[in-house]
């Protein structure tokens, strides 16, 4: 069994009578070594205690489970936190992400409104305080 989150970026597509298993075997065996080498996962933090690491479980607010292969990045917005260079960057990523939508226009029509109110979330949460 494979742990959840082990392919980052799998390089074939697979075909529907191919197992998962077998696919994930078979793309990450015939990956060049420097591609295999690098980060495909959010370790423990037993074993990157100072770098990237799982600290969060994400769940979805409905109920509804999550993709067990999807891996996910938490940013914290608030100014509740002990380290603001923390989130000032993660403040800096949101906007980003905001903007990229913003930009992609009716290539990213569903995801307007998302973009439109997190950038009036960062805007209200910087000028009216943490």
């Amino acid at each position: 069994m494979r742990e959840a989150g082990t392919v980052f970026w799998p390089h074939a597509k697979r075909k529907p009578e191919t197992s998962f298993d077998a696919w994930l075997l078979y793309t990450s065996s015939t990956l060049p070594s420097w591609k295999r080498d690098k980060m495909s996962r959010i370790p423990p933090i037993a074993e990157n205690p100072k770098g990237l690491y799982r600290r969060y479980n994400v769940v979805k607010a409905n109920g509804e489970r999550t993709d067990p292969l999807a891996m996910y990045f938490v940013l914290r917005l608030d100014g509740l936190g002990q380290d603001m260079m923390h989130i000032n960057a993660c403040r800096i990523a949101a906007r980003a992400y905001a903007d990229a939508i913003q930009g992609w226009g009716l290539a990213a029509e569903h995801l307007q409104p998302v973009a439109k109110d997190l950038k009036t979330l960062l805007l209200n949460i910087e000028h009216f305080g943490k």
